[in-house]
């Protein structure tokens, strides 16, 4: 009795964990950069292009601009003409959903008890409020997110899912200007587990390590400025 008792505790422990950045997210549009990143993502759908100067600013206008955000623009803009501020809203609080769904399986294998992982999961997500507004740093979380579960599995003798941090590159430098998180954190792991390797003699997976990262840098480079 007192068995199921705990499973059925534990269980409304994990989908309140889950549930809550969720509902934590599901705040009206307030931050006052959604509205230029909504301008600007306009734009570049209206022009078809992305633009090399800045074309608002009265005080800037003309100047040359590296839109690194342009990807994120974008898309809000194709789901705000879809559905306004609400589907804006909607889409966020799952994109802060899956974060904090990752978070927890990656809080899971490396061996937390359900019941603390969900814990750590609703900690991280009080401590990012500030950050969970209709803005390119939403998404940070994510990539971060998604960059530490594949170096996890890599980890834990799956190292075919490296293969996957170049696209998460990809989105993140066209997203954010923190991209170089994501090559830090290969970067740790790279030399952690090359050492690893290269004492064990398994020159397959040191090989692996090594192109990967190398991927991954040069995943950088696919953005509309290049080396810029």
């Amino acid at each position: 009795m007192h068995g199921k008792l705990l499973k059925v505790l534990f269980t409304a422990v994990v989908v309140l964990a889950l549930a809550f950045p969720f509902l934590l997210a599901l705040e009206k549009v307030s931050d006052s950069d959604t509205f230029w990143h909504l301008k600007t993502g306009e734009w570049i759908l209206s022009h078809g292009s992305i633009p090399r100067t800045d074309p608002f600013s009265a005080t800037a206008y003309g100047k040359p601009w590296l839109d690194w955000e342009w990807l994120f623009q974008a898309a809000i803009y194709t789901v705000y003409t879809r559905g306004g501020f609400n589907a804006l809203v909607v889409v966020k609080a799952a994109i802060v959903f899956l974060t904090g769904l990752v978070l927890f399986l990656a809080c899971r294998r490396n061996g937390a008890g359900s019941p603390l992982a969900a814990l750590v999961v609703m900690a991280t997500f009080v401590a990012a409020r500030e950050r969970l507004e209709v803005r390119p740093d939403v998404l940070v979380l994510l990539f971060a997110a998604i960059t530490i579960g594949l170096l996890e599995a890599a980890r834990r003798g799956r190292p075919l899912w490296l293969w996957g941090l170049p696209l998460v590159q990809v989105l993140w430098i066209n997203t954010h200007t923190s991209f170089p998180l994501g090559i830090a954190l290969a970067g740790i792991y790279g030399l952690v587990h090359g050492i690893e390797f290269f004492l064990r003699k398994d020159w397959r997976c040191v090989l692996l390590i090594a192109g990967t990262l190398l991927l991954t840098c040069t995943a950088c480079l696919m953005n509309p400025f290049g080396i810029e």
